[in-house]
């Protein structure tokens, strides 16, 4: 059960921290939530995963914790992109619980990913949104993101296993 939010709108009151692999629950739940919130498949992550994901450097995580309540988080990795020759961090998630939103949590979220990129010389913040997700747009809007159109792609599943199976089926030349 989640402390009751302080009604405070001061996002001062709002602290951040990096997850631990003692927070892998908390982070399991908030990824469902936003799984749900998204329409995206559930079931996939569980407390094991995200204890392994986070143990083995996979993935980082922050926190953002409100009167005692994990309220928000943002998970990403590190990067490379080509086109500029230049590395940054990816974020994969970006979600703050419904009750502690507009307080100014997932730009402060956003700023400490960014902050953490440009301390291991990165020069870049990347993430995607769907495109009917106009809350979250109008967000990226207002910190200044750049809009890309683009197609994403992804296999996973049994098309993942045949793409697996071609490349094994084919040695390195």
């Amino acid at each position: 059960m989640q402390a009751a939010l302080d009604p405070s709108p001061d996002p001062t009151a709002v602290s951040l921290r990096p997850a631990t692999v003692a927070d892998a629950a908390v982070v399991a739940e908030l990824v469902e939530a936003l799984n749900v919130s998204e329409g995206d498949p559930t079931g996939y992550v569980t407390t094991t995963t995200m204890a392994r994901d986070l143990a083995a450097g996979r993935i980082s995580v922050v926190l953002a914790e409100w009167s005692g309540a994990v309220v928000g988080y943002c998970l990403w990795h590190f990067g490379y992109e080509a086109t500029y020759a230049a590395s940054g961090i990816y974020v994969c998630d970006l979600f703050v619980r419904p009750e502690a939103r507009g307080r100014g949590i997932g730009r402060r979220l956003l700023a400490d990913v960014a902050r953490q990129a440009e301390a291991q010389g990165g020069c870049f913040v990347w993430w995607t949104a769907k495109p009917g997700n106009t809350v979250a747009n109008a967000f990226y809007a207002k910190l200044g993101a750049h809009h890309e159109p683009l197609v994403a792609h992804a296999v996973f599943d049994e098309a993942f296993a045949q793409l697996v199976a071609e490349g094994e089926a084919r040695p390195a030349p």
